[in-house]
């Protein structure tokens, strides 16, 4: 089930860490070095949080998440990008993944786009990282540039811009 959430105070955050261990993990181990590792993984989490308090202050920012039996199995994040929006931070929980919910996220967070109106979806999926290539296209995205270009202004040569009108 799809679930499209708009604030922070609507999310459940330890439901959504969980789909995102793995990389609070790496990156707590990277940005926090000196610290044991349970303290890596609490410190990589404030700073998620921290961080989503600022992407909801973006009127347009949404989170999507896949819920099943009352669980977070996937998640994205959304947001306006050029002339559309961008998908970002899709993820799987570990123990969720192969079973089709990155897939079923991307094309029921699709549905509910083209039910709010038209426009395009673009995302920025490394190149060497065939799975999300494999569910993004399957899901309809076409490559549409060699490179990716970030928010923030900078771009990455080793990562693909995809699009997909809806």
């Amino acid at each position: 089930m799809l679930k499209i959430i708009d604030s922070l105070r609507d999310i459940d955050f330890r439901q959504l860490m969980d789909v995102y261990e793995e990389d609070n993990q790496r990156n707590g181990k990277q940005n926090y070095s000196d610290f044991q590792d349970g303290l890596q993984l609490i410190y990589a989490e404030q700073d998620f949080y921290t961080y989503l308090e600022i992407f909801f202050s973006e009127p347009t920012a949404r989170y999507a998440v896949w819920i099943e039996g009352e669980r977070y199995v996937s998640a994205l994040r959304f947001e306006r990008y050029r002339d559309g929006l961008l998908l970002n931070a899709l993820e799987t929980a570990p123990a969720a993944r192969q079973k089709g919910y990155a897939t079923r996220l991307i094309c029921a967070v699709l549905d509910y786009l083209r039910s709010t109106g038209s426009g395009i979806l673009y995302t920025h999926i490394e190149k060497g990282n065939l799975p999300s290539l494999s569910v993004h296209k399957m899901c309809g995205f076409s490559v549409i540039a060699d490179q990716a270009e970030y928010l923030d202004g900078t771009a990455r040569t080793d990562s693909y811009t995809l699009s997909i009108q809806y």
